[in-house]
């Protein structure tokens, strides 16, 4: 990794006035790279020591220091990252309605392992209020393991994304995840 300067010297201020970065240089000759999704340049904030360049520019001899912050680029930046978070949710919660639906909840995250989902179990001690706010963190979906969800076979599915919550049967439960 080589420094280059942070921004495309299109100015009269000379290159070892630019803020400076550590970023790789793009493979081409031009310092700005490009597919970045930040525009031309990719630097969050830069500055340095700007010695002399008073009396470059006519004025008197005096020391100097700066540096500036791209507030857009910052913006643009945790947007991307909360997107990354939001794609790296789990597919599914399961929230396990007692201690006693535990083993129900963990051979149902068993199976729905095996058909390629990414699920988590919660503690059949939570609170249902607490497993909601738990699976919301970490899923995009929760399926709500209870007594009567057992004995029929039909499992609750709430998508948070959409706010809609429905009744799935659990053949069908690994299918509906996956949209």
């Amino acid at each position: 990794m080589r420094l280059r300067p942070a921004a495309c010297l299109t100015s009269s201020i000379p290159a070892s006035y630019a803020a400076w970065t550590t970023t790789p240089a793009p493979p081409s000759s031009s310092p700005c790279p490009d597919g970045s999704g930040l525009g031309t340049q990719n630097a969050l904030l830069g500055g340095g020591r700007y010695d002399g360049l008073s009396e470059m520019l006519g004025g008197p001899k005096a020391p100097g220091i700066g540096f500036a912050i791209g507030e857009d680029r910052l913006i643009l930046t945790l947007q991307a990252q909360a997107e990354e978070k939001q794609a790296a949710k789990l597919d599914a919660f399961i929230a396990p309605m007692g201690v006693a639906q535990n083993p129900a909840a963990l051979k149902l995250a068993h199976e729905l392992r095996k058909a390629g989902l990414r699920i988590e179990v919660g503690d059949g001690a939570f609170r249902l209020r607490r497993s909601f706010e738990t699976a919301d963190k970490l899923a995009n979906k929760m399926i709500i393991v209870g007594e009567d969800e057992v004995s029929s076979g039909l499992f609750t599915v709430k998508n948070f994304a959409k706010g809609e919550q429905e009744k799935i049967p659990r053949e069908g439960l690994a299918a509906a995840l996956k949209l």
